[in-house]
């Protein structure tokens, strides 16, 4: 303290708030004294279910985003997604490269993972609707990448043309999970044919 002894004088913290206009010489505020906190009977309960949350909220009025993850795993031979609610993580809708009618090899392909990734997007457009019917008035995805396939790319394709245009909208974060091996473990054996 005494090397630098600009910073940690008690005068100077007085300066600074009178400089940003924050006065902390008051007291704070209890929140017993606040008038617009909500009792515990106006209080909305929050459940798993984003439709019951959401009608509880209209009924007192306030109205909030309901959050879901939309999980992208994008493997060397198949393209998967999933769709779930945030709390409680019950899945709404979930699609892969064999529910689009692709077989085999061809599961791997772009176009499959492309095809997967649309599906989807209706699926969180029919869901926006419900929330809509519902009275919520948005609705908040987080994105989770896993996997280095086609269809890790196909998908970031998909979000960008206008058929993601609904879903795009919506995200608002994008993290990728996909776990990357630093030393680690022995790799398989080279696959001879």
């Amino acid at each position: 303290m005494a090397a630098f002894p600009r910073f940690g004088m008690p005068g100077n913290n007085a300066i600074i708030n009178e400089l940003l206009g924050d006065d902390r010489s008051a007291p704070p505020s209890s929140y017993q004294d606040r008038g617009d906190v909500l009792s515990s009977d106006e209080r909305p309960v929050s459940g798993s279910n984003p439709i019951q949350a959401a009608r509880r909220a209209k009924d007192v009025g306030l109205v909030s985003a309901a959050k879901y993850t939309l999980h992208v795993y994008a493997s060397r031979n198949n393209t998967r997604m999933s769709l779930h609610r945030a709390q409680g993580g019950e899945t709404i809708a979930w699609a892969s490269a064999g529910t689009c009618k692709f077989k085999g090899v061809n599961r791997a392909s772009y176009e499959a993972g492309y095809q997967v990734a649309t599906r989807m997007f209706e699926a969180v457009a029919k869901e926006k609707e419900l929330l809509a019917e519902d009275g919520m008035k948005s609705m908040q995805i987080e994105m989770f990448f896993t996997g280095f396939g086609q269809g890790r790319e196909a998908t970031h394709k998909a979000l960008l043309t206008p058929e993601g245009t609904q879903t795009r909208e919506v995200i608002t974060k994008i993290t990728d999970r996909t776990p990357i091996k630093i030393g680690g473990t022995r790799s398989k054996k080279a696959r001879s044919i």
